[in-house]
């Protein structure tokens, strides 16, 4: 053990084992901190994520070198700083990065410790630093697959670090009880610092999380120094006077500058050690607050240290920078209504949102998503508000999908692929004014959907191989379940998710019975893999299967049930059912608006009329919609008269267009049409966006087009159309020696391995000189040998 003075006491630290002994009694009473116990370090400012919480300054350059650190490190510990908490960034794209601890490891006493988000750990780096580092912790994020990444963990000493808001505090308990089943160590509680305020913890949200707490106090749970003030009754190891900011700790930015924490206003410029001690004697001094909503500095007060000797077991950590609704009733014939009553909101809110030429205030991309009419209308009808509209990511608003409402045995599953927004709250108060004996939301990949059957064959086995595959560390994501990746029922509408794949690690089991089999698994859409999953078992000759939901919800008993209302929104049957005793124009409708590949009879309406009959519908369409309608007819007249529109529109263009023209012209005359289509742009932004629109034209013409205008804006999205159009490497080159830095160096990022030349190591070293750090992320390469495989260059 290595210690250092602090205030009061003096603090002993095993950098082996992660042991602290603070030492308290009158004759410490006099020490005083000189150093900081710990220093967190972002090495760099890259990263290959994107989370929009994250604290790191995306502008700030990356300074930070492995000589500059080594030096400054060897002197940290000779100062008396105890632990290095390594962040980012991503740590895991520091140029060696492995390098750089084993060297710390053999010249300090140091504890090494270092946060990642985990997509860019292997097996190999993991060995090369096994003896140097103290402490791996992750970043839990729902779309960073962190469940494999501690599954690869497994036997090392590793933590968890998770953001906690008022969308997930409920789910503190199984997510620390998962994480700690796959063996993390710890896992530390975050709360979210900045100005979204719908991320930070109100006082009901700080209620549930101090029960949780208090009932987990056996539990290795490490808590955000930023909430001791706020917790009750949490009992905590000391009853701290301060957050430490500044004081405790430093933290040292990429571009060399120090912050009292990782989301405080000051940075501080230094260049040497000995900056460094004069910063840290000014912070420690003033202690000043953080400009940002979350810091609660100001509410700390002070409080005598006991006098004692105090033994805990922590590492200094840094951060690096679909769901599900369920509502459980008493019996299945509650649970079915239910059900068809929230598949008709669904429908009248879809048909809603086609219909209504401002849809936009009602995509994902709005801050606040209000409540279509039909909401409120199902809401007022059942006796309460709905107050938040449903999450989409729609880019035209037509044939967007929406949420499905089914029943596996008593249980309502209402699921949605961008279900994460989907208002859960309002799904509760419904449940709850219709009788549901309990409702909750949970991560997909949480609900387990229970199987068994009676039969024999060679299913066990089929499943069996396919459980191993999903636990494995390397789980292959295109790996085709037995059953198949998705559900072809009656029961699924046109535009439901059929996705029947097990959730990317998550729980897969098969068992053998006495007289069949029993399988529980977690599916990314728990209905559709229930329907996959009991079709297969038929086929392979199964019988008596019985499909349930694995008990999430608890038991519940029969009680009182309020029928839900349904006919609210008059016809809202499937396009399918609606075609079956259709009209002529009616029939018309249906095939403009969900496609005549879908509504088969529009075969029975001659082209030409259609025509006449789609004519009044093309003025309120949209445009790309329009032209592919156009283009199934096949009629020129028409296509003309809508592209003369287009032309005269100021649209940017999406991708039906050159789709829909290809089905109707030549190549030829499609790309003259959108060569005529770029030039009438009034602005260069839109002839940018115009400028996307031409990747499914998939025509080398385009990059004399991408040369012409010389693009400054998505120049991401640009480089990929350029290869999709044939972008040759000695084009890239010569965009590059003609001052299209940026441009080049994306469409490097966007190549396929194939594409890359044996000299392809030296144009990306001049590129990465002269690029923006965004995409100097995205280049990473090694200059003694070509980086191949492909992925070695990100």
């Amino acid at each position: 053990m290595h210690g250092q003075a602090v205030d009061g006491g003096r603090l002993y630290f095993d950098p082996e084992t992660g042991t602290n002994v603070l030492i308290r009694s009158p004759v410490t009473a006099t020490l005083r901190r000189s150093a900081p116990r710990s220093l967190q370090i972002g090495l760099l400012t890259p990263c290959n994520l994107a989370c929009d919480f994250c604290y790191r300054d995306t502008s700030a350059p990356s300074r930070l070198t492995k000589p500059f650190l080594l030096d400054l490190l060897i002197q940290a510990a000779e100062w008396g700083v105890l632990e290095v908490a390594f962040g980012g960034g991503e740590p895991l794209l520091f140029d060696d990065f492995a390098g750089l601890l084993r060297e710390l490891h053999a010249n300090t006493p140091l504890g090494l410790n270092f946060t990642t988000n985990g997509t860019l750990l292997t097996q190999a780096f993991l060995d090369d630093v096994d003896d140097a580092v103290g402490e791996i912790r992750v970043s839990a994020y729902a779309d960073n697959h962190y469940r494999r990444t501690l599954r690869l963990l497994s036997g090392r000493e590793f933590g968890v670090n998770w953001l906690v808001t008022p969308e997930n505090v409920g789910l503190v308990e199984p997510v620390v009880h998962d994480c700690l089943a796959l063996g993390a160590r710890n896992v530390l509680l975050l709360g979210y610092k900045g100005a979204d305020a719908s991320l930070h913890l109100r006082p009901e949200h700080l209620h549930v999380l101090s029960q949780t707490l208090r009932r987990r106090t056996d539990w290795p749970i490490l808590l955000d120094i930023c909430w001791h003030p706020l917790l009750e009754g949490v009992p905590q190891l000391f009853a701290r006077s301060d957050c430490g900011a500044g004081d405790e700790f430093l933290v040292i930015t990429p571009d060399r500058a120090v912050q009292p924490c990782s989301f405080h206003h000051e940075r501080i410029p230094f260049e040497t050690f000995s900056d460094l001690q004069v910063i840290h004697a000014d912070l420690r001094a003033r202690r000043a607050s953080a400009c940002i909503d979350g810091c609660t500095r100001a509410s700390f007060v002070e409080r005598p240290q006991p006098a004692g000797v105090f033994v805990w077991k922590v590492r200094a950590s840094n951060n690096s920078g679909t769901y599900t609704v369920l509502g459980r009733f008493a019996t299945t014939d509650e649970a079915v209504c239910t059900a068809v009553s929230l598949e008709e909101v669904a429908q009248a809110h879809v048909q809603w949102l086609q219909t209504h030429p401002d849809f936009e205030r009602y995509d994902a991309k709005s801050e606040h998503v209000p409540a279509t009419p039909p909401l409120l209308e199902f809401g007022r009808a059942h006796g309460f508000a709905w107050d938040e509209g449903l999450w989409w990511e729609c880019d035209d608003g037509h044939d967007m999908q929406s949420f499905s409402a089914h029943v596996i045995d008593n249980t309502v599953i209402i699921h949605h692929p961008y279900a994460m927004g989907s208002g859960w709250r309002n799904f509760e108060k419904f449940f709850a004014a219709v009788g549901a004996k309990a409702a909750g939301w949970c991560d997909v990949s949480r609900v387990k959907v229970a199987v068994e059957a009676i039969g024999d064959g060679a299913a066990f086995e089929k499943i069996e191989r396919h459980a191993e595959i999903i636990r494995a560390p390397d789980y292959a994501l295109d790996a085709e379940p037995p059953w198949g990746k998705e559900a072809v029922d009656p029961r699924f509408g046109e535009d439901e998710d059929r996705n029947a794949e097990a959730a990317y690690g998550g729980d897969c089991t098969v068992e053998r019975t006495a007289h069949g089999i029993k399988l529980l698994v977690a599916f990314e859409n728990p209905f559709a893999g229930a329907v996959a999953v009991e079709c297969w078992l038929r086929d392979e000759g199964f019988r008596d299967i019985i499909v349930s939901l694995d008990s999430y919800l608890g038991d519940v008993e029969p009680g009182a049930t309020i029928a839900p209302k349904t006919g609210l929104f008059g016809d809202v049957r499937s396009h399918t059912e609606q075609a079956a005793d259709a009209d002529e124009a009616e029939l018309a409708r249906l095939a403009f608006e969900y496609g005549p590949e879908h509504v088969e009879r529009v075969a029975e309406i001659d082209k030409e009329r259609l025509v006449e009959l789609w004519e009044p519908l093309g003025r309120d369409i949209a445009f790309g919609l329009a032209l592919e309608r156009a283009a199934y007819t096949g009629s020129r007249r028409w296509l003309d008269r809508i592209w003369s529109q287009v032309m005269a529109s100021d649209d940017e263009g999406d991708y039906c267009f050159p789709r829909a023209l290809r089905e109707a012209l030549t190549q030829d005359e499609t790309v003259a049409r959108m060569r005529d289509f770029l030039d009438a742009a009034g602005t260069r932004k839109l002839r940018g966006k115009r400028l996307q629109s031409c990747e499914f034209l998939e025509d080398a013409r385009v990059l004399d087009w991408i040369e012409e205008f010389e693009p400054t804006n998505d120049l991401f999205e640009i480089a990929t159309v350029a290869t999709c159009c044939g972008i040759t490497w000695d084009r890239i080159q010569r965009w590059f020696e003609g001052g299209a830095v940026e441009l080049a160096g994306w469409c490097i990022y966007a190549l396929d391995d194939d594409d890359l030349p044996n000299d392809a190591a030296s144009l990306i070293r001049k590129i990465r000189r002269q690029v923006r750090e965004p995409l100097k992320g995205h280049l990473r390469f090694t200059l003694d040998e070509l980086p191949k495989p492909w992925w070695r260059f990100w």
